[in-house]
């Protein structure tokens, strides 16, 4: 026996078992037992691996703007209507924009558009008023029961309640000398009264005489200006001198016209204002935000490289600087570089640029402070993937999926081995779901675990809106979805398709293997089916090991032709609920020299 010669290379047959399935890893980095491909696949129950939850339909819609929920009902966009659990509430003009919901107090609020739907009686109008018209500025009127002067315009035609309320911030325009903005004290009718002596107004000249006034010369200073007029005969005591339109009259006649000239004795002069005849426009607007967000009660919203917020609990006004803690408020940052996205976080709003984070710390306007961080913000057209999950800010910025804390944010997308273009996204508390456009054409609804810090694909439901009510809603242009568990309405959307696809298996080793057998441990008693293909070597051609649908829990010994390979791969796809629990491989290994009996070479 010892002059026998040895087999070089003894077949051993080596196994591994793995019962711990994570998320993806669709990277060049995947190695063995890592899930490098995927379709409808969830987290659900790790570390088992199974397919998700049917979703639910719940509307259909034919060009689907804007979905969001709110105190149990579901808003949303089709075309040019509003709807509110499908009624129609009201129409917006452009079919294409995709629209931005808000709440604040009893309205729901439409951007870019500026409308709302009020709660309470469900009536839709818009944040934005004007109207015109012949008015009369009045020289006297009335605030709060007292008298007041060059307060209030008056028109016989114009409801002015049908438009404002007293507190909106609103712009004169068109006037012949009282074009500002001027908040609205109180409405009465046909008077819209504002703080006193907010208009100027044309006026005459009043003295009443103290006593007997001589023939002579006597003057008057007209804001700076001193005029002279003549009397030849003697005014008597307790008569009143008018000056008006450079006309001198005693007790209503006229006497004299004014002249410039030596100084006489100079009248102390009271100024009496004149009712004014105008045509204007008084208007109430918002600016034409970029993106909007509700926090503490305000509105707050970004254009450019401006910020402003709504004047407390009211998203009708942005222009109220009374100096109150209940005012607006406005600031232009430093630089020129476009607001991308906006969100209340942690009690505070958070404002993004692409390169930047600015949090607007304090509680009321006076002691507002914005604090800067140069740090990846949202990429511009992504103010979508803007969601909280699991305490942590999620979102898409230039270079990835960022997640925000308050401090550095940090990337958590390497796994899906894509660059995001562009994303739509939503969180059911825990998970963040993201619809993303990918740089290589593919569309993808990725779902991040923020417990379980892992990605799963479900498929390529492409959304253009998405929000939260008791679970995920998400809406594509012609249908609105569940996207979560939990949801009883609508139709079921049926069985599911998944599908899961394993790194190269290589075993940590460089040289050729051969597959014996392979185990999958599996339950498909939820009515599900499954199929086992391998690949070998990259060669594009999935062979098929088996197909089981056996309505039980169990381990199926799934023998194969042995094959030496540099390496292979492993698919299950299937429909249905199946349960995957455990996958195990046996195999032996090859040698590194060349024309050995296990090396193909």
């Amino acid at each position: 026996m010892s002059n026998l010669p040895n087999l070089p290379y003894p077949k051993k047959n080596a196994n591994t078992y793995q019962v711990e399935f994570k998320g993806l890893n669709h990277t060049l980095g995947a190695s063995d037992g890592d899930i490098y491909d995927m379709e409808n696949m969830t987290s659900d129950h790790y570390p088992v691996l199974s397919p998700r939850e049917r979703r639910r339909l719940l509307h259909a819609v034919k060009h689907g703007r804007g979905v969001f929920s709110y105190g149990g009902h579901l808003y949303w966009i089709d075309g040019k209507y509003v709807r509110k659990d499908g009624e129609t509430v009201g129409r917006v003009d452009n079919v294409d924009t995709v629209r931005t919901f808000a709440a604040l107090q009893n309205k729901i609020l439409i951007f870019p558009d500026k409308k709302y739907i009020d709660i309470d009686n469900g009536s839709f109008g818009s944040l934005e008023a004007e109207v015109g018209g012949d008015v009369v500025f009045k020289a006297e009127g009335e605030i709060y029961g007292s008298k007041a002067e060059r307060n209030t315009i008056h028109s016989d035609k114009i409801e002015w309640k049908r438009y404002f309320k007293p507190d909106d911030a609103v712009e004169i325009s068109g006037s012949k000398s009282n074009n500002k903005t001027a908040i609205i004290r109180e409405i009465d009718g046909g008077d819209l009264r504002f703080s006193e002596n907010i208009f100027e107004l044309p006026y005459t000249l009043l003295y009443n005489v103290q006593a007997d006034m001589e023939p002579g010369i006597y003057c008057y200073n007209d804001r700076g200006s001193y005029y002279n007029f003549t009397f030849d005969f003697t005014v008597a005591k307790d008569s009143q001198i008018v000056v008006d339109s450079m006309r001198v009259s005693v007790d209503g006649q006229h006497k004299t016209t004014v002249v410039s000239g030596e100084k006489g004795t100079y009248l102390e002069f009271a100024e009496k204002y004149k009712d004014e005849p105008d045509t204007i426009t008084v208007s109430r607007k918002l600016p034409d935000f970029d993106t909007v967000c509700v926090v503490s009660n305000r509105l707050w919203g970004a254009k450019g490289s401006e910020i402003y917020g709504s004047a407390l609990g009211d998203p009708f006004n942005f222009n109220v600087f009374d100096g109150l803690s209940t005012d607006s408020y406005y600031l232009k940052t430093e630089t020129d570089e476009e607001f991308t996205a906006c969100i209340g976080y942690n009690g505070y709003p958070l404002f993004f640029k692409e390169h930047s984070i600015y949090k607007l710390y304090g509680d009321y306007p006076s002691n507002f402070q914005l604090a800067k961080q140069m740090q990846q913000g949202v990429k511009k057209g992504c103010s979508r993937s803007l969601v909280i999950a699991g305490e942590i800010l999620y979102y898409v910025a230039k270079n990835g999926v960022m997640a925000y804390s308050g401090g550095i944010p940090s990337m958590i997308s390497e796994p899906l081995g894509k660059r995001i273009q562009t994303g739509v996204a939503v969180s059911d508390g825990q998970k963040y779901y993201l619809s993303a456009h990918c740089d290589d054409g593919s569309i993808s609804l990725y779902v991040f675990d923020s417990y379980k810090k892992m990605w799963h694909r479900e498929d390529d439901i492409d959304l253009v809106s998405a929000c939260l009510g008791d679970y995920a809603i998400g809406m594509t242009e012609t249908n609105i979805w569940s996207l979560s568990p939990g949801c009883e309405d609508g139709k079921d959307e049926g069985r599911v398709s998944w599908m899961v696809e394993f790194a190269d298996m290589v075993f940590g080793s460089p040289f050729k293997k051969g597959i014996a057998k392979l185990n999958l441990r599996l339950d498909p008693s939820g009515g599900g089916r499954a199929k086992i293909e391998i690949m070998y070597d990259s060669n594009r051609r999935w062979d098929v090991v088996r197909t089981i649908d056996r309505n039980r829990k169990h381990s199926d010994i799934l023998p194969i032709v042995p094959h030496r390979c540099d390496h292979f791969k492993i698919r299950v796809r299937g429909q249905g609920v199946v349960d995957i629990y455990g996958l195990a491989v046996q195999y032996y290994q090859g040698s590194e020299h060349r024309g050995g009996v296990y090396n193909n070479g």
